[in-house]
């Protein structure tokens, strides 16, 4: 996973998907910004 200069949200992000793999959620947006 690699983090884009251009996403200030990178931390909040992240915490949403570490939030979802706790649940075994996979998050599409995550996915589509970080591809």
């Amino acid at each position: 996973m690699r983090r884009s200069p251009h996403t200030p949200y990178t931390v909040p992000a992240l915490e949403a998907t570490e939030h979802a793999k706790q649940n075994g959620v996979e998050i599409p947006f995550h996915h589509a910004v970080y591809r």
